[in-house]
């Protein structure tokens, strides 16, 4: 029995794994709130997410036949993201400016319009591949995309 003037021991090994406890509680909110925000911020993850699982669903041979007539259409494909940025920021520069320049803008937009005719290239290449698959085939495609999707939860 402890007397008045003694305090009782709490144990460092309790504290410490609270302390852990604790900490992953918050790592795994954090995680679970960030995923929840990045999705919101991101309203064309959804149709991307489809675009994955449909290529995902494609037999190898088509993938590989794809990836072969993709190739030159998706040159310059990894600095993308730094390109949008340089076009935005060119973009609101072009509608900033004192002395507005209409060619400047049209040819800004030009650019954007070419990126999409690629990506617009590439759509109906696929369609035509898929085209060519006979029944079976697109039922095996569809049954593997719906697969997908479900692991994804859904589309």
């Amino acid at each position: 029995m402890t007397t008045p003037s003694e305090k009782p021991r709490g144990g460092r090994g309790i504290k410490i794994a609270l302390g852990l406890s604790l900490a992953l509680n918050l790592m795994v909110v954090g995680v679970v709130a960030g995923g929840a925000l990045r999705a919101r911020m991101q309203p064309d993850a959804a149709p991307r997410a489809m675009a994955f699982a449909l290529w995902g669903a494609l037999p190898d041979t088509l993938r590989d036949d794809l990836r072969g007539q993709f190739a030159p259409m998706r040159q310059g494909r990894d600095d993308a993201r730094e390109h949008r940025a340089a076009q935005a920021a060119a973009l609101t520069a072009a509608l900033r400016a004192e002395a507005f320049d209409p060619a400047r803008l049209d040819a800004l937009l030009s650019d954007i319009d070419r990126r999409e005719m690629r990506a617009a290239q590439m759509r109906r290449a696929l369609v035509a591949a898929i085209a060519e698959l006979s029944p079976q085939e697109r039922a095996g495609v569809a049954q593997r995309f719906e697969e997908r999707l479900n692991r994804r939860g859904g589309p």
